[in-house]
């Protein structure tokens, strides 16, 4: 997905190794405003703190006024693609015209996504994370440019 972060206002729900990564890339990227909810404070700071001036320590409601939520936690990872499971934020604070992201990439479809669609919003799955990280480990270790579309055709496939 061609998704345009600058002047939007995004939350990452998580301060681990990919919310902090997410959280440096949506600064890189030009966003006006970062938060970050996680359960720590403190790691939830560290996270923010990536984001200079852009960045802060959000709140489970500011989810409702996001433009982007994305999802850097485990919340839904490995659970059935047709049961309903745990959701990483409360399904009512998700609306029409966001952009909901889960970097969960197994299984694709999770309960999170399934919410924000039928909140209207627009969800991604994680899987276009999972191919560019491999798609930057094939490049370190072999120097080849490998075709990102026929890696994520592939990663689709049953």
């Amino acid at each position: 997905d061609d998704i345009r972060v600058a002047g939007r206002t995004c939350v990452v729900l998580g301060a681990g190794g990919a919310a902090r990564s997410v959280v440096w890339a949506l600064a890189e990227a030009g966003v006006e405003r970062v938060l970050v909810v996680n359960r720590t404070a403190e790691r939830a700071h560290a996270a923010a703190a990536l984001a200079g001036s852009r960045g802060g320590v959000g709140e489970p409601g500011d989810i409702a006024h996001a433009d982007l939520v994305v999802n850097a936690t485990s919340v839904g990872m490995g659970v059935s693609t047709t049961a309903d499971g745990p959701l990483p934020v409360d399904s009512d604070l998700l609306r029409p015209g966001q952009v909901v992201v889960d970097l969960v990439y197994q299984p694709l479809e999770t309960p999170l996504l399934r919410a924000a669609r039928a909140a209207g919003a627009h969800p991604v799955d994680g899987l276009g994370m999972l191919v560019h990280q491999a798609a930057l480990s094939i490049r370190r270790w072999t120097g080849a440019d490998p075709d990102l579309a026929a890696m994520a055709l592939a990663a689709r496939q049953p």
